[in-house]
């Protein structure tokens, strides 16, 4: 519960004008030296700004443009449209457009060599990385809720030792199809040591790992990667409670990256339950008591933009010469309600307005 209201109190920006990609120079770590460094900043932005407002010590981010939601909130299945991006520029700039960046920064280098903190240049390879991880993450959940382990059973390995002779009790291949070392063609292979014969760090995992099943082996690998980005991308601190009432020590995501992987974290232990809502696409939680397992919509806003188009629809079809049997038969109404929609004696206020995020997604 005191982790929930944390959620609540996270809030993000987004910058309301277009993003970009910044063909930039990495400054350090492994990628020193390569290009395709995601700058996450309007187009009206200038760069060189941003160069000189790090270098005096300040935020790069601009101070006019942007806007600030609240991701967990608002959108409370974004881990599930956020595994859903196609991992290219192109699908990457369309997630950030919507909810802004992950918030995971790189250095870069300006033009004479020196190394920048810029903190909102993110690379492609990054974005990737977290969007596949994501994937993997929720597919190994599926398996888990599915009946019997055998096909969660080929994606568990161990005992074995390691080509420099470390004994692995178990381990997590998300290819095992693939040789060692090699990637698939799409996506990328995951493979985790979860237990170390005689280490103490895992000494305790090892023996529930050696008793247990694949489901078992399976938890620890879910474990693993939740935890690896939690402890880098969440903190605690102390927050008010919503009404200001009082104050609570809460665990709490530092950026955008954070929040997605501490939902992961409380959906594993809450066990959730997601539809996609049929008019924008998005992932929403089924809340118990909220929401019936047949709601098909996302919000208020999305059920009754959808009303509209069907009736827009039914309209044209009339148009087209169709009787009023054959449109409801198509539109799964009846003749009767089809009849009031061409007419216009059944309707929404027509002043409403389809959510944001429903209209940009649904736009060419």
């Amino acid at each position: 519960k005191d982790l929930t209201v944390s959620l609540f109190q996270f809030r993000w920006t987004v910058c309301s004008d277009e993003y970009r990609w910044v063909r930039w120079k990495h400054a350090e770590g492994d990628q020193k030296g390569q290009f395709d460094t995601f700058l996450l900043t309007p187009s009206a932005y200038e760069l060189a700004d941003g160069i000189r407002a790090v270098k005096a010590g300040k935020h790069a981010y601009p101070e006019t443009g942007v806007e600030t939601y609240e991701p967990l909130t608002e959108y409370t299945g974004l881990l599930r449209d956020f595994a859903a991006t196609e991992p290219t520029k192109e699908g990457i700039l369309e997630f950030a457009r919507l909810y802004g960046h992950l918030g995971v920064g790189v250095c870069v280098e300006d033009p004479a060599g020196e190394p920048i903190g810029l903190d909102l240049g993110e690379p492609l390879s990054l974005w990737q990385d977290e969007i596949w991880a994501m994937r993997d993450a929720l597919r190994v959940i599926e398996l888990l809720e599915k009946p019997g382990l055998e096909a969660l059973g080929r994606h568990i390995i161990g005992p074995y030792f390691a080509e420099d002779g470390i004994p692995i009790v178990r381990a997590y291949d998300s290819h095992p199809e693939l040789k060692t070392g090699q990637q698939p063609r799409k996506g990328k292979r995951f493979h985790e040591w979860l237990a170390v014969e005689g280490d103490p760090a895992t000494e305790e995992l090892e023996e529930l790992l050696r008793s247990g099943d694949a489901g078992t082996a399976a938890r620890a690998y879910l474990s693993k990667q939740v935890n690896k980005r939690t402890e880098q991308h969440t903190c605690s601190r102390t927050l008010f409670a919503p009404d200001g009432s009082r104050l609570g020590y809460h665990a709490t995501p530092k950026n955008l990256l954070g929040a997605l992987w501490m939902q992961l974290g409380l959906d594993i232990d809450s066990n959730r339950s997601y539809q996609q809502c049929e008019f924008c696409g998005n992932w929403f939680e089924l809340v118990p008591r909220m929401r019936r397992r047949n709601t098909v919509y996302c919000s208020r806003s999305c059920r009754d933009a959808a009303y509209r188009e069907r009736q827009e629809e039914a309209r044209h079809l009339r148009a087209a010469g169709e009787s009023f049997k054959a449109i409801a038969k198509q539109l799964g109404s009846d003749p009767e309600t089809i009849r009031g929609w061409v007419e216009g004696r059944h309707g929404l206020d027509t002043s409403r307005t389809a959510v944001k995020k429903a209209a940009k997604k649904r736009s060419p």
